[in-house]
């Protein structure tokens, strides 16, 4: 775990002279600590695999099978505006394909990658944001990941999703809007432009919180004149949408606006239940906040907090956000809560070394308890029998590739499906009541279910089974017998040959007639 000497040295208070090298030191021992810790977290657990995480590892498959035309990884059509070929994937499509990695390896690698791109942010942005200079960038960390209200939330959203590339690039973006608005140059706008692009183009709704507060910041900085400001912060939204329709791949305004025809405006969705923990997230830095007001550093610095928070909570209560933008949007408070925490131990330092010694020890002791939840989660999740057929299963598809050519399709149950089209084969079917792809009609998808809830079952005549192949040019069958173990599969064998079978799967290679 995190080194509790490093906390401890970060936890001093600044001195004079010597105190950025020292703060550098202490910010790169720390952060080398928490790489090595989460670093085998990553790649061990991959926290938070999910439906997504095989669509995003099917979207690396097909990208490395060609990156200027990839075909969709449910089906056998080129793509049209699919919104999983974005920057971040594309990036560890590269990656795959100089080392030779599997999808479901390379994806490994963005937890670790998204954590050194939040480190070198959180540098940059300590620098630019705060008169403490950048001793307060190790408690810009420290909040970004550890204090929460639930158990290993950042650090599960730091792993491979695009969404949390663009929670660990969004300090870097910030750091590149205060430096533009302090002396704007052509070249300072350009890097904007690119970085917030980048950003859009991963997670539209995450980076538009983002967003959001990099032009806060910008419109709220003294040190230029306000219209200034004004256009600068207007000029960099106008370039990153203009740059951001030039993507080959998809428009990402047109993905947004279907993103709230599909959800709306306040409408009812899972991820409210999170509300009440990002009311906890917020009570400690607005509490901290009121102390603050009774001096002039705190006043300073409690105005840096607004404008760092501001803009997260017209989003996030306008239109209710899936729960990697909301985890982003406390995230951002943290950051404040870093200010807050500071400063804390500054006013704590007239009261005598006792005061500040108890303030440090108990932080200590916050964070590695902290550690410990986090850990005990994963253990729990990954420990219990459930996850050790989890195990089994990601074993028993590595396998799937001497059987399945790349290209056969492959119907399988509603579950299964995620994971075929990262390992061999692409499959038909797409769980209802999930997200919509945009290339693949909703009533298409419940055919496709209804056709192998047919093809599985025994009284369906011949006439129609093969019709259903003919339709949809089936190769092979998949059954997880785990999950469907009401149905006969003899008739499938005597349809074709049965070619791999585990404890859990049946692959099933259809004849020609």
């Amino acid at each position: 775990m995190a080194d509790a000497a490093a906390l401890s040295l970060l936890a001093a208070p600044p001195v004079s002279g010597r105190a950025e090298v020292q703060a550098r030191q202490r910010f790169l021992w720390l952060c080398a600590s928490l790489l090595a810790v989460y670093g085998v977290i990553f790649w061990c657990f991959v926290p938070g695999r999910t439906d997504e995480y095989w669509d995003h590892t099917a979207a690396i498959r097909a990208l490395t099978e060609s990156f200027l035309h990839p075909v969709h990884p449910l089906m056998q059509v080129p793509l049209a505006g699919e919104r999983w070929f974005n920057p971040y994937l594309l990036l560890m499509a590269g990656i795959a394909k100089a080392a030779g990695l599997m999808p479901v390896d390379v994806l490994k690698l963005g937890g670790p990658l998204n954590l050194a791109l939040l480190f070198v942010g959180l540098y940059r942005f300590a620098a630019v944001s705060t008169g403490l200079g950048r001793g307060v960038a190790g408690w810009m960390l420290i909040s970004y990941l550890f204090f929460w209200t639930t158990r290993g939330a950042m650090v599960r959203e730091l792993g491979y999703s695009p969404a949390a590339f663009v929670a660990s690039g969004t300090p870097l973006l910030w750091w590149l809007a205060l430096r533009l608005v302090n002396r704007p140059t052509a070249a300072r706008m350009a890097w904007v432009v690119a970085a917030g692009s980048i950003l859009w183009l991963c997670h539209q709704l995450a980076a538009g919180v983002a967003l959001i507060n990099a032009a806060w910041l910008m419109l709220l900085e003294p040190s230029s004149p306000w219209r200034r400001r004004a256009l600068l912060a207007l000029g960099m939204a106008c370039g990153i949408l203009l740059l951001s329709e030039c993507w080959p791949y998809f428009s990402s305004v047109r993905l947004l606006l279907g993103s709230f025809r599909q959800y709306g405006y306040g409408s009812s969705h899972i991820h409210q239940a999170w509300e009440a923990r990002l009311y906890l997230a917020l009570l400690g830095p607005n509490l901290l906040g009121l102390v603050l007001l009774t001096t002039r550093q705190g006043r300073s610095l409690l105005e840096r907090f607004l404008q760092v928070s501001a803009g997260s909570f017209g989003v996030l209560w306008a239109v209710l956000l899936a729960a990697r933008s909301q985890y982003h949007s406390a995230a951002i408070l943290a950051v404040g809560n870093a200010f807050a925490l500071r400063v804390g131990l500054e006013l704590a330092r007239p009261a005598g070394p006792g005061w500040s010694a108890i303030l440090r020890t108990a932080l200590i002791l916050a964070i590695l308890l902290q550690v410990k939840f986090t850990a005990g989660w994963f253990h729990q999740m990954y420990g219990t029998p459930s996850g050790a057929a989890y195990r089994q299963m990601l074993q028993d598809y590595r396998q799937l590739p001497r059987h399945v050519g790349r290209s056969d399709v492959v119907l399988s149950d509603l579950w299964t499906s995620w994971q075929v089209p990262t390992f061999a084969g692409k499959t038909l079917t797409r769980p209802p009541g999930h997200e919509v792809d945009y290339s693949v009609p909703y009533r298409e998808q419940q055919q496709r279910a209804r056709a192998l809830q047919q093809l599985l079952d025994p009284a369906t005549s011949g006439a129609i089974r093969q019709a259903l192949l003919q339709r949809y040019h089936i190769r092979y069958v998949l059954v997880n017998r785990v999950l469907a173990p009401e149905f006969d599969l003899r008739h499938l064998v005597r349809m074709g040959e049965t070619v791999w079978e585990t404890p859990r799967l049946t692959l099933v290679r259809l004849s020609a007639s």
